[in-house]
């Protein structure tokens, strides 16, 4: 966001919003929105001791000016970890705070780098900008190398030199959402205006140029929080309708079928001239071909906007590296109106950048492994994040433990919480954003991870199960269908202490599917013929697939068609009486201690044949079918509802939702273990219950240099202690835990080194190692 209103309002000394227009008004703002004086400030003024009072309660003493020394290091990047000079590097840090008197406060605290914008209003004319514009930026950068701190800035494209609104009206360059009012996120002219095209690289060139001259600068952010259309507020606003866009759109559609006849044929339109081509405004006003093409087409666009960034950064910058801080479209309902997609936007990023504010440990656990999956190596690093919901009342910390930590546990390699400022609900350092107990706790935070760098900067251990992301069904279907059951298919078996990846649709080859023991259709997952050729050979080749109800049920295009054949169904159909909400009641022997509990299933579906008439069949009767495959349980109605079929018994098939249920996890488990043969890289285990413990988040990282160890992240969301043992694969063992005691010596309130006696406190986060003998 990187702006000091609050989120929610999206107002202030950044930018006012014209309710009525809808059009952003963009101040004259300073280059960047620099928190107010400190005490800190006030007592050096005075005259006071070297050593300042620390600039908020809770807080450390901050480090005295005779800690400030000379940069001499650098910043590499390889093989997916960033390295300060020999060493692996985690940056941990803030959002703003670079005065003096905030880096030695920050610093304290164990903070090791900052972010803050530099704003494109740098640029005083059109033009060439002189190197003197960037003088109070540069000093802000060599503060930080002054006080240690690396920097890692972003380029702020919604601040809007004067010279350039007066020469071009937001009003009349502005984008256009499918209701004709404004969209985009932090985007107040369309990425298709020619008049930004031309004069905002200069700002770009000039920039890179400059910060890639300072050592402590690792790379650069290339816009805040990009969205093409309406975001997750606003999911009933589609793409982009400015002129700049419609008459991009029509080139396109000229390159791609020449005449003006084929287009119409394609799309079921009646289009008289070029001149008259438009958009669908939504999926049914043409057909279903023209939304895909349109939908696809501003992904594209939107995504080749940053692309074209990237190379002009590269052109002035070659060595520096470059983000982009994305929001989490994919995992909300605004995949298709935000037209953001993962996997091609992050083709012009080195380092997977994303900003997140999640109330749920478990869902930021999620959406950080899916950026560690499409980051595919590359380092994922959060530029703006905190603890939610928002406010010193909330934010206790316990709270900020336990969602601060889960996106470690999920690979994120790099992590600036919003904001070391006193104003908003947000700033931690005034009361409206935490108290002094919270104050401790982010510094309790931040000091853990910087004494660990090399552990949290080691990678994520990928994932051997894959979770397909259909990215053609969510612009097909617009809403929260895709999202919400490929968040639940990841759940089932991430909550079991799986590692598991997403895999996006774009990635649905021979050869990447094979680097996993098990994929996943989700509900609603729709494969394209190439992809859907990939399942195939993937299976055929020796792979497992697990499909859900209602995958592959849909042709690209939206159209209903029959399972295909290496599902192992016969047909599928809607359930007897169209009771589509059930239970399970009856599983395998093999299965049976994974299964306890009410487990509820919903979209059921009839994938076996009813001997007899089915009409007939009267309440209490029984229902006679003819299966094929292995029957692993049976619903409420008597009949089967997960199958193991075809391809030798390699194909598992749910005929419900993959919606999450914790009774449904167990089960998933049972049989990714017992029936397929997965065991987890690392598990808890209940004593009292020998079930996993599924309240406990779990996220294991591999050591960047030596594959005999790895790091296992435990965090106990439960308000009780977990008892717990730890299983883990022949030939590994439990070395040590590293938050608790420097020396891995326990204390009876906290793990045990006993791996078969782990005693998890209440709300609290480990560090284990993990070692593997030879």
């Amino acid at each position: 966001m990187l702006c000091r209103a609050t989120r929610d309002q999206r107002i202030g000394s950044c930018f006012s919003l014209h309710l009525k227009t809808h059009f952003f008004t963009f101040l004259c703002t300073p280059l960047l929105m620099l928190p107010p004086s400190s005490p800190a400030d006030a007592v050096a003024a005075s005259g006071a001791p070297a050593t300042p009072a620390p600039i908020a309660d809770g807080l450390p003493a901050p480090l005295p000016p005779s800690a400030k020394a000379p940069w001499k290091s650098r910043f590499t990047l390889t093989n997916g970890v960033l390295f300060k000079d020999d060493a692996p590097f985690y940056p941990i840090g803030f959002v703003f705070g670079t005065s003096d008197a905030d880096l030695a406060q920050a610093r304290a605290m164990g903070a090791n780098a900052v972010h803050f914008d530099i704003g494109w209003n740098t640029a005083p004319r059109p033009g060439d900008i002189p190197d003197a514009s960037f003088d109070k930026v540069r000093g802000m950068i060599r503060r930080a190398a002054d006080w240690n701190m690396a920097v890692i800035p972003l380029l702020t494209g919604h601040y809007v030199p004067g010279w350039f609104q007066r020469a071009y009206p937001a009003s009349e360059h502005a984008p256009v959402g499918s209701d004709g009012k404004r969209t985009g996120s932090w985007t107040p002219y369309s990425l298709h205006s020619p008049a930004l095209r031309e004069h905002i690289p200069a700002f770009w060139r000039a920039t890179a140029a400059m910060v890639a001259a300072e050592p402590n600068v690792i790379g650069i952010g290339a816009w805040n929080e990009p969205g093409y259309g309406g975001t997750w507020n606003r999911g009933d606003q589609f793409a982009e309708y400015s002129q700049w866009a419609v008459a991009a759109w029509r080139d396109h559609l000229r390159t791609t079928f020449t005449t003006l006849d084929a287009l119409n044929r394609a799309h079921g339109t009646g289009f008289a001239t070029w001149d008259d081509v438009q958009p669908p405004r939504q999926p049914e006003a043409f057909n279903r071909r023209a939304w895909l093409d349109w939908m696809e087409f501003g992904q594209r666009a939107f995504a080749g906007f940053f692309a074209w960034e990237r190379t002009i950064i590269k052109e002035a910058a070659p060595a520096l590296l470059l983000t982009n801080k994305k929001q989490t479209n994919p995992w909300d309902r605004s995949t298709a109106s935000s037209g953001t997609n993962w996997e091609l936007m992050g083709r012009s990023e080195d380092i997977f950048g994303i900003n997140l504010y999640s109330g749920s440990p478990f869902g930021t656990r999620n959406i950080l492994d899916a950026a560690s999956s499409y980051a595919d190596g590359r380092p994922v690093m959060i530029f703006e994040i905190n603890s939610m919901p928002p406010g010193a009342e909330a934010r206790t910390p316990d709270t900020i433990r336990t969602l601060l930590w889960a996106p470690l546990a999920g690979g994120a390699r790099g992590m600036f919480i919003f904001a070391f400022i006193r104003d908003t609900e947000h700033g931690i350092l005034g009361p409206g954003g935490a108290n002094a107990e919270g104050r401790a706790e982010y510094t309790r935070l931040l000091m853990q991870i910087s004494a660990h760098q090399r552990e949290l900067a080691s990678p994520r251990v990928a994932g051997r199960i894959g979770i397909v992301y259909s990215t053609t069904a969510a612009l097909q279907s617009t809403g929260d269908l895709v999202p919400r059951h490929a968040s639940g298919a990841f759940s089932l078996f991430r909550n079991s202490h799986y590692q598991v990846d997403y895999i996006p649709e774009e990635r649905c080859t021979p050869d990447y599917l094979k680097r996993y023991t098990l994929v996943v259709l989700p509900t609603a997952t729709v494969l394209k013929p190439r992809e859907t050729a990939a399942v195939q050979t993937y299976l055929a080749d020796g792979g497992r697939l697990w499909a859900f109800g209602d995958s592959l049920a849909r042709d690209e295009l939206w159209a209903a068609q029959p399972p295909p054949a290496f599902l192992g169904l016969k047909d599928r159909k809607p359930p007897i009486g169209d009771r589509r909400h059930q239970q399970i009641g009856k599983v395998d022997s093999a299965l049976e201690s994974y299964f306890e509990g009410d487990c509820q299933i919903g979209g059921v579906e009839m994938v076996s044949a009813v001997v007899g008439d089915a009409d007939a069949i009267l309440p209490g009767a029984e229902i006679r079918t003819a299966t094929h495959g292995r029957v692993l349980a049976w619903n409420s109605d008597s009949y089967p509802t997960l199958l193991q079929t075809s391809t030798g018994g390699r194909v598992i098939y749910s005929a419900f939702s993959s919606d999450y249920s914790a009774a449904l996890r167990g089960l998933v488990e049972g049989i990714t273990r017992e029936i397929i043969g997965l065991r987890q890289e690392a598990r808890l285990v209940g004593n009292a219950t020998d079930m996993t413990a599924s309240a406990v988040i779990t996220g294991l990282r591999e050591d960047y240099q030596d594959p005999s160890l790895r790091y296992l992240i435990a965090i106990n969301t439960a308000w009780r202690p977990q008892k717990t043992r730890l299983e883990l694969p022949e030939g590994w063992s439990l070395q040590g835990e590293a938050l608790h005691n420097e020396n891995h010596k326990t204390t009876p309130t906290h793990a045990t080194l006993n791996a078969d006696s782990l005693t998890l406190a209440p709300r609290e986060v480990y560090l284990f190692t993990l070692k593997k003998r030879g």
